[in-house]
C-alpha cells in the first residue's frame, strides 16, 4: 500500500508499506527521521518514539503507518522554535539531560503540554512524564524542567540560554542513526528455549544466512543471523522463519538469591556496525573488541554506562563470512532475551569482632562477562570505607542463561547490601567503626545533623572506586584527554570541572570524567566519590523518605551533579524494590520494560546535599546505587533484593 505523510510540513510519500508496519519504521527507515528514537518497539512502554499525530503526542511505535496516512506528523526537529528552544534551554539549566537518549519524546509530551496549557501545575508535568522511562536523570529534575519552561513560556521567567545542539531536538546521533554505506541489516534468530534443531536453519528468499549453533541452554541464544538489504526485509523473513526445535528440560532455577538479576533496560538497546576492519560499538570496554580499528560512540540510557562487549565478536564474524558491511540493532524483546543481565548473588555476611565472615557468591548466566571486575568490586566494598578485616570468601558461578556483565560498578549492590546488613543499624554505630578523618565519616556526620538526632530506619555507606588505569582507553597529555580510537577525540581539562559536570559526553561517555579525576590528582583504582544514605519508612514500612550526602570533590555544575545523583537513586530503589528478570526452564518471562519492573516516574522524596572541596571525582551516578539499595533493604526489612 501507498501512504502520504506530512512529516514537519513537507509532503512525503511511501510506497510498498507493510499493513503492520509501524510509522516508527518509516520515520527512521524510509524517510530518515532518525531524530525519532526506537527505544521498546512496538510494546509502547518508554515514549522515546513519541511525535505530534494530527497535534496529539503518540508513541510512533504503536501507531500502524497507515492511520497516518493523510494526516500529519512533527517530530522533535520539527518543534515550533519557541517550544524547543524554551525547553532545551529550561533542560540544560535543570540538569535534566544526561544521554539524551529519551530527551526528544520527552520533549514531544512536555511542549504538547505547554502548548495547550500554558502554565503548567507540578501536577500536570507529572502526568505526563508517566508514559515515559529515563534510566539516567532522577523525574524531579524533569518535572522542575518542565514547570520551568511553561514559565518562560508565561513570561514569567527570562529564557534560558539554550545549547547549539540539543537531544531534545534530535540533534545527537546515536549509533543506531549512523548510516554505514551499502551495508546489509541482520536480525537473529533466537533459540525458542533449551534444546536443539532438528532441521538445519534456511534462509529465506533475498536473504543470506549466518549459522552459529544448532542447541541451546536458554531462549536467548543466537542460532544464527539473518542479513538482507532492508531492515524490514530482515524482520519480515525472521518473524515468518519457521525453527524445527526439540525442547529439552532443565533442572529448576535457583531462587535462594539475596539479589536477583536484573536487566540493565538501557533505552538504546545493543547496536554494532562493522564496515571492512572497522567496528563502530557503544561498549565503554573498546579494547575487548576483537577488530583493529574501533570507532566508539556513546550509548544511550543508564548513564551510557554500557560496560562490556558481547554482541560484536558475533556481528564482525558476520561480516567476515558475507563479506560485506553490516549492523544489527536489537529488538526490546531481543535484548531482554539475549543481553546481559545484572550478576545475581547468594550468600550471608556476619561480622565478629572487628572482621566479616561469611561466603557472597555471584551467579553468572552461561559465562560472566567482567569476572575480574566483579571480584575486584566485591573485594573493594568488603569491608569498604570502615575500619574492618573482611575473611568473607567471594567467589562466581556461572550457570545458565544469558551473559552476565551489567555497567560500571558491577559488584558493589550484593557486597554493601550484605555488609550493611552485617553491621546492622544506627548512624553511631557506623561512626565508631570510621576514620573520623575519611570523607565518608565526613558525610555520615553531616547526615547525622541533617536528621536532626532522628534514627534513620536504613542507613549505608560506600564509596567509588574509580577505574584502573589500564582501563581508562586514552591518555592525558599536559591539559588534553586524547583518545586513541577513530575517531580522535581530545578534550581540554578545566581545572574547576568536576567529574559529570559537563553536561552530555558526546565523545565518549565515562571515561573523559574518569581522566579529569585522575589530571587533578586522583588515584586510577582508587577511591571514588563518597556517599551515606538514609531510608526512612513510616509506621507501615512504607518508603517516604530516601536522604544523601555526597563527597564528589569540587562541582562546576552542582544541578547536573545533582541530577547524574538522582539517576543514581532511582536505579538503586529499582534495585530494591522492583527491577528483576524472570526466566523459568531457560525460558524469559521478562520481555517487556515494564514486566522487568522499571519503573518511571514514581518516588518517595529524595533529598542531596553535596560536601567537599577536593579533586573533583568521577562516577556519582554509580556511587549512588548500592547505598541506596542497601539503606532501602534494611528500612523495609528485606532479606532479598528485590523484595519478592
Amino acid at each position: 500500500m501507498q501512504v502520504r505523510i506530512t512529516v514537519n510540513g513537507g509532503v512525503r510519500t511511501v510506497s510498498d508499506v507493510d499493513p503492520d508496519e509501524r510509522l516508527l519504521m518509516v520515520l527512521r527507515e524510509r524517510l530518515g527521521h532518525v531524530e525519532v528514537k526506537d527505544g521498546c518497539s512496538p510494546q509502547g512502554q518508554c515514549g522515546s518514539c513519541t511525535v505530534w499525530l494530527e497535534g496529539k503526542p503518540r508513541a510512533a511505535c504503536v501507531v500502524r503507518a497507515e492511520q497516518a496516512n493523510n494526516r500529519s506528523v512533527i517530530t522533535p526537529a520539527g518543534l515550533p522554535q519557541a517550544l524547543g528552544c524554551a525547553l532545551a534551554g529550561a533542560f540544560s539549566a535543570c540538569g535534566a539531560v544526561q544521554c539524551g537518549f529519551c530527551s526528544g519524546g520527552i520533549a514531544m509530551r512536555l511542549a504538547a503540554l505547554l502548548r495547550d496549557t500554558p502554565a503548567p501545575s507540578d501536577q500536570d508535568v507529572e502526568r505526563a512524564l508517566r508514559f515515559h522511562v529515563c534510566r539516567c536523570v532522577g523525574p524531579e529534575q524533569l518535572r522542575q524542567a518542565g514547570v520551568r519552561a511553561g514559565e518562560v513560556l508565561a513570561g514569567r521567567r527570562e529564557p534560558d540560554p539554550a545549547p547549539e545542539m540539543s537531544p531534545l531536538l534530535g540533534a545527537y546521533p546515536y549509533l543506531d542513526d549512523i548510516p554505514v554505506e551499502g551495508a546489509w541489516h541482520l536480525a537473529p534468530i533466537l533459540a525458542p528455549g533449551p534444546g536443539e534443531l532438528t532441521q538445519p536453519l534456511r534462509a529465506p528468499a533475498g536473504c543470506e544466512l549466518v549459522a552459529l549453533t544448532d542447541r541451546a541452554a536458554h531462549d536467548g541464544v543466537i542460532l544464527g543471523l539473518l542479513a538482507a538489504p532492508e531492515r524490514r526485509m530482515v524482520r519480515r523473513a525472521v518473524a515468518a522463519l519457521a525453527i524445527d526445535w526439540r525442547t529439552r528440560d532443565l533442572p529448576a532455577e535457583d531462587h535462594d538469591l539475596v539479589l536477583a538479576p536484573a536487566h540493565p533496560g538501557f533505552l538504546e538497546t545493543e547496536a554494532v556496525s562493522v564496515e571492512g576492519e572497522r567496528v563502530i560499538t557503544t561498549c565503554e570496554r573498546p579494547a575487548d573488541v576483537p577488530a583493529p580499528r574501533v570507532r566508539y560512540t556513546p550509548g544511550g540510557g543508564g548513564f551510557g554506562g554500557r560496560n562490556v562487549p558481547w554482541l560484536e565478536e558475533v556481528v564482525i564474524a558476520a561480516a567476515q563470512r558475507l563479506e560485506r558491511p553490516v549492523r544489527i540493532a536489537l529488538t526490546r524483546e531481543e535484548s531482554q532475551r539475549a543481553g546481559p543481565t545484572r550478576h545475581g548473588a547468594r550468600g550471608e555476611v556476619e561480622l565478629v569482632g572487628d572482621c566479616l565472615h561469611g561466603e557472597l557468591t555471584y551467579v553468572a548466566g552461561e559465562r560472566s562477562l567482567c569476572a575480574p571486575e566483579v571480584l575486584a568490586m566485591a573485594r573493594w566494598c568488603l569491608p569498604g570505607p570502615y575500619q574492618l578485616e573482611s575473611a568473607v570468601r567471594v567467589a562466581i558461578e556461572e550457570t545458565g542463561g544469558p551473559p552476565s556483565g551489567w555497567m560500571r560498578g558491577e559488584g558493589a549492590l550484593a557486597a554493601v547490601t550484605l555488609r550493611e546488613r552485617a553491621i546492622g543499624p544506627g548512624i553511631e554505630r557506623r561512626l565508631r567503626l570510621l576514620d573520623p578523618r575519611s570523607r565518608v565519616a565526613g558525610c555520615l556526620r553531616e547526615l547525622g545533623d541533617w536528621l536532626d538526632g532522628r534514627e534513620p530506619q536504613g542507613v549505608a555507606l560506600h564509596v567509588g572506586m574509580l577505574p584502573d588505569a589500564p582501563g581508562l582507553w586514552a591518555r592525558v597529555e599536559g591539559t588534553t584527554i586524547v583518545h586513541p580510537y577513530e575517531p580522535t577525540q581530545s578534550w581540554q581539562l578545566e581545572s574547576q570541572h568536576a567529574t559529570g559536570e559537563l553536561g552530555p559526553c558526546r565523545s565518549g561517555s565515562g571515561w573523559p570524567f574518569v581522566l579529569i579525576s585522575v589530571a587533578h590528582g586522583a588515584q586510577p583504582g582508587g577511591a571514588g566519590p563518597a556517599v551515606a544514605a538514609a531510608a526512612l519508612s513510616d509506621n507501615q514500612q512504607a518508603l517516604r523518605e530516601v536522604r544523601l550526602v555526597i563527597d564528589t570533590g569540587r562541582l562546576h555544575k552542582p544541578r547536573n551533579a545533582e541530577s547524574h545523583a538522582r539517576g543514581g537513586v532511582q536505579m538503586g530503589l529499582g534495585a530494591a524494590l522492583s527491577e528483576q528478570v524472570v526466566r523459568r526452564a531457560g525460558v524469559t518471562h521478562t520481555r517487556t520494560l515494564r514486566s522487568l519492573g522499571i519503573r518511571s516516574t514514581t518516588t518517595p522524596a529524595v533529598l542531596i546535599r553535596f560536601v567537599g572541596d577536593g579533586p573533583p571525582l568521577a562516577g556519582v551516578a554509580e556511587a549512588c546505587v548500592a547505598p541506596v539499595a542497601a539503606a532501602v533493604a534494611q528500612a523495609l526489612g528485606q532479606t532479598q533484593l528485590p523484595s519478592r
